[in-house]
């Protein structure tokens, strides 16, 4: 839905910011990965794996800054993009871990 209205949205800013409505849209696609991936994040603290999970934290950093400078030609919406790419990267790596735990946890 938010997608959906984000041109009006981003035209309630202001006429400046009325074609910005991408930016937008992949702020909510990416909040939406993130309400996902939280809480099996949640997981990997929950069973001990602090390494693991700053390990993740630290690839979504390096994800994020090698996108953004990659697309900062693009403005805020390449910065929305690098933040999506670097949620989507963290997410990969956070549902295989966690599936990992999981499996092994069922073989033990």
């Amino acid at each position: 839905l938010g997608g959906i209205l984000s041109p009006l949205i981003m035209a309630l800013y202001g006429v400046g910011f009325q074609n910005e409505w991408p930016t937008l849209v992949l702020a909510l696609f990416t909040a939406s990965i993130l309400s996902i991936q939280t809480p099996v994040g949640v997981l990997l603290q929950a069973a001990g794996k602090m390494w693991p999970a700053t390990a993740t934290s630290i690839a979504w950093a390096a994800t994020f800054l090698i996108a953004a400078f990659s697309l900062t030609q693009f403005g805020a919406v390449g910065l929305a993009g690098a933040r999506a790419i670097a949620y989507i990267v963290n997410g990969v790596a956070i549902f295989s871990y966690a599936f990992y735990l999981v499996r092994s946890a069922k073989l033990s």
